[in-house]
């Protein structure tokens, strides 16, 4: 897909795969803005594939994404890998489980949770790439959220 660049904001020039992975919050509080045209119609296709992301199983393996709280900022604390059968929710428990990675938890938590937008996309980069240190250039954005990592 060609996707268009922002016109507006501090992420100008990026397109929205790209403020996706830079800043995950951002995208979750521009997407309730009237977006018009091409941005709209991206960032409707965009939503479901960045809260519905397939969590990359070995062979054999059936495993969860755990979402830690952090119970003194409200935020998100931690992302990690978890059996699938540790699966649910504990009641009153700092974490819960699902059976796919959600760019939108840090926001839901915390509306400005920049810590948390972080965490997921870290994990998100670890799962996918081997190291929070891969460089996500513009294309490398874009072909992630072309593909068919996500769940229907």
């Amino acid at each position: 897909m060609n996707w268009t660049a922002l016109p507006f904001s501090k992420h100008r020039g990026l397109s929205l795969p790209q403020a996706l992975f830079t800043e995950p919050g951002w995208f979750f509080w521009a997407f309730r803005l009237p977006l018009r045209e091409s941005l709209g119609y991206e960032a409707s296709l965009l939503y479901p594939r960045a809260t519905r992301i397939r969590v990359p199983q070995e062979a054999g393996d059936q495993t969860a994404v755990e979402y830690v709280l952090d119970t003194r900022a409200g935020g998100l604390a931690a992302v990690q890998l978890v059996p699938e059968a540790v699966g649910g929710d504990g009641g009153g428990s700092r974490s819960f489980t699902k059976p796919y990675i959600d760019l939108s938890i840090p926001s839901q938590l915390a509306p400005f949770d920049k810590t948390g937008g972080r965490i997921i996309v870290d994990f998100l980069k670890v799962s996918y790439f081997g190291s929070t240190g891969h460089k996500m250039t513009r294309e490398r954005c874009e072909r992630f959220f072309d593909t068919s990592h996500f769940r229907g």
